[in-house]
């Protein structure tokens, strides 16, 4: 659900929201709610951040997806920050519109 939220935020072009989610995946994963199990024969269970893993059980830790998250958010803020301080571009439906009434005045478009 939390990736949802980011590609759903980037598609809209809301950047500083998906930045947002991005820090909040890498809270939980770094704290161990998400990505992070152990497994002992065919059992899986969750692996917090200070809980040490079952004697001979497999580990997997998310300290790398946590700072992956945190890249994440570090670009999407960048891409914000980006399109906030770049000239605002007319909409094509706009432009379009404003050209349809130059050409019926006479007067040159904006």
């Amino acid at each position: 659900m939390i990736l949802a939220a980011i590609a759903a935020f980037l598609i809209d072009r809301k950047f500083y929201s998906a930045a947002l989610w991005s820090l909040i995946a890498a809270a939980f994963a770094a704290l161990g709610l998400t990505h992070a199990y152990q497994l002992k024969g065919n059992v899986v269970d969750f692996l917090f951040v200070f809980a040490e893993p079952a004697q001979g059980a497999l580990a997997a830790h998310t300290f790398g997806i946590a700072v992956g998250y945190l890249l994440f958010a570090a670009v999407f803020a960048s891409f914000g920050w980006w399109v906030a301080r770049r000239p605002s571009v007319q909409d094509p439906e706009t432009r379009a519109a404003e050209h349809d009434n130059a050409l019926r005045t006479g007067e040159p478009p904006a």
